[in-house]
């Protein structure tokens, strides 16, 4: 009961009079026949009547049989919501205790009464208070009430958030009170995985999930993971907890990584699968039947939260399952294979395999793949498919191979059928970094991993065809990139002329100067300059190679203006060499 304010006359007068007495007052005070505080008449106080009813839910000591005292149920409520909010917490349970007691003994009788105490406690008042409340509750041996608080505080309609309930997970647990708190995390859950839905994923985006509440708190601990693990070993509950875990991932925004990681690298294969196979569903807006997430379709709908959120997650789920040891992986493979709904997914799930799956900073080894083909050869399920679309993602996988001469290496494992969309990829990749760029660090970077390729395919069965192909791509860039500069090119010629192959070196600048549109005067006469510095400028194919390209442009002005360069350079013998051929 709250100490009485010093000059507050209410204080006094509702500890010592009967409540039939104080019932009258509040009603000759709302309809204006008695003041405040006086006798006389005076105008209707509706303020008045609330602040008395205040102080009497604040001070009168027993609170017990309103409604049988006088009070009509509107008044009745608002004083134990007064109370239950305003004392000290544990005076709030003894007063729940109190009314459940009597409310308890009517037989099929609902407790409104001390529904709204609980109601007002587990709503309104701060976590801590609400964790010590369920304890007192625990200490007086009222399950039932406890039960009642847990499911207030959790239920959406309490407007508390995953944090809060997070919060007093930790509390309880704290108190002693392990089995509420294992309560508290369970009914959480299962509410996080039934309030999954497109208007509820449009407007919590900045909510915090409950995975990313309780790593916040406790982040040395696997709080839900620990408890999903619980789950996933109780008969006939595997199933649905992993549809729970699916819904959690997809309600998620801060913690889905931590979640998809957790099950991704642990869950038995089959589990690992069925838990795809409900996202896969999900991402084409169904909660069951065959579906296909073979090429993509057009554009999700705007509104369409829900199935975009599903892709996002069986994609991360997908890359951490490939992060996982080569003993794992053939038996993925295999059921990954085996399910019609991730049909058209299988080289998305290969290709996160030889990039080492989520959070990898480097691609599975050649050593690696062998031995994990080895094993599906031996498993009649899977298709040898597999182990060629393995070596072309390999081959792909460009980013986090060391040297060129690796990329080629990897490029040679490719089968035939595959090899021509293979060498395109990696060339693209290769030598975008050479395209409108100028000298410097990050270039000769990019040069040096280029000729290393071009020196590691001339070890390949088709050496000759592949090299074609790489030169090509960097000289005749696709559109909208446009030839790298001259220097670039010709100390990439220079340099493939001596370490791997005089004519493809020749090759490259031939198809580099023979195009005018792309070429400009600056990049002729930086190539020149560049090729005067090694052994290419003694080659006896050198002039006339000069002669039959710049020396043939159909832009007479520009290749004058070449050729005024290059004299101004002192690189007579080249200039001539262009003049020659057109006089």
């Amino acid at each position: 009961m709250s100490e009485s304010s010093p000059g507050d006359w209410r204080v006094d007068w509702v500890r010592s009079r009967d409540i039939p007495t104080i019932v009258n007052r509040i009603q000759a005070i709302r309809e204006g026949t008695l003041s405040g505080k006086n006798t006389g008449g005076s105008a209707p106080d509706p303020d008045g009547a609330m602040q008395l009813l205040g102080a009497f839910a604040r001070h009168r000591e027993t609170l017990l049989g309103l409604q049988s005292e006088g009070f009509s149920p509107l008044d009745a409520t608002a004083v134990l919501s007064l109370a239950a909010l305003t004392r000290p917490v544990t005076e709030a349970a003894q007063l729940a205790i109190e009314q459940w007691a009597v409310e308890s003994r009517r037989s099929g009788a609902p407790s409104l009464m001390t529904d709204s105490i609980v109601h007002d406690v587990t709503a309104q008042r701060i976590v801590p208070e609400v964790a010590k409340f369920i304890v007192e509750c625990r200490l007086e041996g009222q399950a039932a009430l406890v039960t009642k608080a847990l499911n207030a505080f959790v239920v959406m309609s309490s407007g508390r958030t995953n944090f809060d309930k997070a919060q007093l997970y930790i509390s309880l647990r704290a108190a002693g009170c392990t089995d509420e708190a294992h309560e508290v995390l369970r009914l959480t859950l299962l509410q996080a995985g039934a309030e999954t839905s497109a208007p509820s994923i449009a407007g919590s985006a900045d909510q915090v999930g409950i995975v990313a509440a309780l790593h916040h708190l406790s982040p040395a601990e696997t709080l839900v993971e620990d408890w999903i693990d619980q789950r996933m070993h109780v008969g006939r509950q595997e199933r649905d907890t992993i549809a729970l875990v699916a819904s959690l991932l997809i309600g998620e925004r801060d913690g889905d990584r931590q979640l998809a990681s957790h099950v991704g690298g642990n869950w038995k294969p089959h589990q690992l699968i069925d838990l795809c196979k409900n996202l896969a569903r999900r991402a084409q807006g169904r909660s069951s039947g065959r579906t296909s997430l073979g090429p993509p379709g057009p554009p999700l709908p705007a509104g369409d939260h829900l199935a975009g959120r599903a892709r996002e997650c069986l994609v991360l789920v997908r890359g951490y399952a490939a992060a996982r040891a080569d003993t794992d992986l053939p038996e993925i493979i295999r059921l990954w294979h085996q399910s019609s709904e991730l049909e058209g997914t299988l080289t998305d799930l290969l290709t996160d395999i030889v990039a080492g799956g989520s959070d990898s900073s480097r691609p599975r080894s050649a050593e690696f793949l062998d031995a994990l083909q080895e094993t599906l050869r031996h498993r009649g399920e899977v298709p040898p498919r597999c182990c060629r679309e393995l070596n072309a993602a390999a081959a792909v996988l460009v980013n986090g191979r060391e040297t060129g001469e690796q990329v080629a290496e990897f490029l040679g494992r490719v089968s035939r059928g595959d090899l021509t969309h293979a060498a395109q990829a990696v060339n693209r990749q290769l030598t975008a970094p050479l395209l409108n760029t100028e000298t410097g660090d990050g270039c000769e970077a990019a040069v040096e991993r280029f000729v290393g390729y071009i020196c590691g395919l001339q070890a390949l069965p088709r050496a000759s065809t592949l090299t074609f192909w790489a030169l090509r791509t960097l000289s005749d860039p696709a559109a909208p990139a446009r030839a790298p500069t001259g220097w670039v090119v010709a100390d990439i010629a220079a340099r493939v002329y001596t370490e791997a192959s005089p004519d493809a070196g020749f090759d490259l600048l031939e198809r580099c100067l023979e195009n005018e549109q792309l070429l400009s005067e600056e990049d002729a006469a930086n190539i020149v300059a560049r090729v005067r510095l090694g052994a290419m400028h003694g080659d006896k194919r050198w002039y006339p190679l000069l002669g039959a390209t710049v020396g043939r442009w159909a832009d007479t002005r520009r290749r004058e203006r070449v050729v005024r360069e290059l004299r101004r350079q002192s690189f007579d013998t080249d200039a001539e060499a262009i003049i020659h051929s057109f006089q």
